[in-house]
């Protein structure tokens, strides 16, 4: 009873195996309603494949018109039979299945031109003509009357006529639910910027030793959201503007000095800039949610600094105490930096035509100044908060 009992079960797991395998396979064809993968199909030059299944059987090629065969597997290429209209003549192809959906994408070869064809789900094929001739549609609208004027597809950006980005479009209009990652957006952004010094090297004539003590401060900023897709992710350009200020302070004190009780260094930094982060992200989908994160590169540029060295020295004296300030500019170093930024955030879908997002940007930058005299330079630290509304174009 046990040896029948594993006998069984030896023949269930044979045929899953089977069944397994002609699933996961590559290369078939369906010749008279029958699913045949012994033989290899080849792949062949694109009009040849539209008009003949090529299958090598055993020492010989053998060619199978698209009324014997339906459909055809090779090398992950699906071609399927048809019948089309082309130049008011009926006849039956063999068409490339490029997108795979409600409305499908197809491609038909001949030796002298190639086809792009879309299908919606119980319609008829409709064949996608040049832009560039005279009184034809743009390929947007072409598709959007396909589409039987969907609100999805306004999530088609500029079309050419070719594989990739015919094949992009499609998907694209398959599968709306991934808006996110298919929309190109143009947006105002608004926010505050928490700046964060940290001192790397500071040198001075006559303090050497002393570390200036830096207090963080905040900025409004506002600007432009370019939101561009590339498949899978997107390109984000926002170039802002903001304004920011300084103070960081040490003392020098030298209470064993008869003169010069002590002297107060305060150093003030004021910028005016111009901010451009450049970020790729990837997003997470959940119904009218999405979540992203991403990073990038984040370039300012200083259109406007000001750094001031003010000392202020008390001095004892034989029967008096007096106090001296002076000033000495910093000179910029250079007007132009780099940095590195990490985001994440969320965006959510208002309508078909607008998105609101919030983000949070963290971005490491190093700056420097310089003068004759001394040499200062500080790592700046800013944490972006910022909130966006997006017109999808």
């Amino acid at each position: 009873m046990k040896q029948k009992a594993h006998r069984l079960f030896l023949i269930i797991l044979i045929n899953s195996l089977i069944g397994i395998n002609l699933i996961a396979q590559s290369n078939y064809y369906v010749l008279h309603g029958d699913t045949i993968t012994q033989h290899k199909v080849l792949l062949q030059k694109p009009y040849m494949n539209a008009q003949w299944c090529p299958v090598y059987d055993t020492s010989e090629i053998v060619r199978y018109s698209p009324s014997e065969v339906s459909a055809y597997m090779t090398e992950k290429t699906l071609f399927v039979s048809a019948e089309i209209d082309l130049h008011g003549e009926r006849k039956q192809v063999f068409l490339e299945l490029l997108v795979e959906g409600s409305i499908r994408l197809y491609v038909y070869s001949t030796n002298l031109k190639t086809f792009y064809i879309a299908q919606k789900s119980g319609h008829s094929f409709v064949f996608l003509e040049d832009s560039k001739k005279e009184g034809v549609k743009t390929l947007r609208e072409q598709i959007n009357d396909i589409a039987g004027n969907d609100e999805t597809a306004i999530y088609l950006r500029k079309i050419n006529l070719n594989h990739n980005s015919l094949k992009s479009a499609f998907n694209r209009l398959n599968h709306p639910e991934k808006w996110y990652r298919h929309t190109v957006g143009l947006g105002l952004r608004g926010g505050v910027i928490r700046h964060s010094l940290t001192q790397s090297n500071v040198i001075l004539d006559i303090l050497k030793k002393e570390e200036f003590k830096f207090n963080p401060t905040y900025s409004f900023t506002s600007g432009l959201v370019f939101d561009l897709p590339v498949d899978p992710i997107r390109l984000v350009i926002s170039p802002q503007y903001t304004y920011y200020s300084f103070l960081a302070s040490t003392r020098n004190a030298n209470a064993d000095a008869v003169v010069g009780l002590f002297t107060d260094y305060n150093l003030y930094i004021e910028t005016e800039l111009l901010i451009l982060p450049i970020s790729l992200r990837y997003a997470w989908h959940a119904g009218n949610f999405a979540f992203y994160a991403g990073g990038g590169l984040h370039t300012s540029y200083q259109f406007q600094t000001k750094t001031t060295l003010r000392t202020s020295e008390v001095l004892n004296g034989p029967g008096f105490l007096a106090a001296f300030h002076t000033t000495k500019p910093i000179e910029t170093r250079r007007k132009l930096h780099t940095g590195l930024l990490l985001e994440a955030g969320t965006a959510y879908k208002l309508t078909e035509r607008y998105q609101l997002h919030l983000g949070l940007i963290y971005t490491y930058l190093l700056t420097q100044t310089k003068s004759i005299q001394s040499r200062f330079n500080h790592n700046t630290h800013q944490l972006q908060p910022s909130l966006s509304i997006i017109h999808i174009l």
